[in-house]
């Protein structure tokens, strides 16, 4: 009996105090967690480096050099398509290497749908994450 006694009198504790704390909470919201963008960087914001991520890198030589001695492939079906000179290319290639004789313009006048638009996200693929391609003149 002791036993039964004791342990209504625990619920009915904290049902009151429980009761005690929601009311408590609903009248000073400032105990709710906030989810929002800017209160998290302002609680993130020592522990990222600025200068990584918010600092324009600076065009140099060596990069030009880079972006002009490389060329940008992608591979796809046992094809390898890449951007020269404003123009979409194509090869064929032979036991994993790209034969440079079967290069050839896609000719994207005649193509249906579907590889319309396997074109345009080989082309998406090829000019991501580069600068010079926005199309904008700059006015």
């Amino acid at each position: 009996m002791e036993f039964l006694l004791g342990s209504f009198a625990a619920i009915l504790a904290i049902l009151v105090l429980r009761n005690a704390i929601i009311k408590d909470l609903s009248k000073n919201s400032k105990m709710f967690i906030r989810y929002s963008q800017s209160h998290i960087y302002e609680i993130t914001k020592d522990f990222i480096p600025d200068r990584l991520f918010l600092e324009k890198q600076p065009n140099t030589q060596s990069k030009n050099y880079e972006k002009s001695m490389y060329t940008r492939v992608v591979f796809l079906e046992n094809e390898a398509y890449w951007i020269k000179n404003n123009a979409l290319f194509v090869a064929d290639m032979e036991e994993g290497v790209v034969a440079e004789d079967t290069a050839r313009v896609v000719d994207t006048i005649g193509m249906d749908r579907v590889q319309l638009e396997k074109v345009i996200h080989i082309v998406e693929a090829l000019t991501e994450g580069r600068k010079d391609d926005s199309g904008y003149s700059g006015h």
